[in-house]
C-alpha cells in the first residue's frame, strides 16, 4: 500500500486515478542525500512483476520495467519523485 503523502502526490502532480493508486505498492530503503539522511523509494505496479509479490522483499528486488515512479523523502518530508511511466511504454521499430 502507498502512503498517503505518496498517494497524494500522485494523484495531485502526476495525475494518477485515486482508483488507480490502490493497485501500486511501494518499496523503501534507507539512505543519505547531500550527507542528510534519506528514504529513497520505488513505487511499481505488482502486475508488470516478472514473479509474483511475494518475491519483493528489499528495494532492489523491484525490477525497473515495473518501476513507474522512483525517488526520496528527504529528512524534513519533502518528497521528490520523477515519473518512469514513459519509460515502460512499447517503442515502435
Amino acid at each position: 500500500m502507498l502512503s498517503g503523502c505518496l498517494r497524494d502526490e500522485l494523484i495531485t502532480r502526476f495525475y494518477v486515478a485515486a482508483e488507480r493508486t490502490t493497485d501500486l505498492r511501494c518499496i523503501e530503503r534507507e539512505g543519505r542525500y547531500l550527507g542528510q539522511p534519506a528514504r529513497y523509494v520505488r513505487v511499481f505496479d505488482p502486475s508488470l512483476l516478472e514473479t509474483d509479490l511475494a518475491s519483493v522483499r528489499q528495494y532492489y528486488d523491484v525490477p525497473t520495467a515495473s518501476v513507474q515512479f522512483e525517488g526520496r523523502i528527504d529528512r524534513d518530508g519533502a518528497l521528490k519523485l520523477r515519473d518512469l511511466r514513459a519509460a515502460l511504454l512499447p517503442t515502435r521499430a
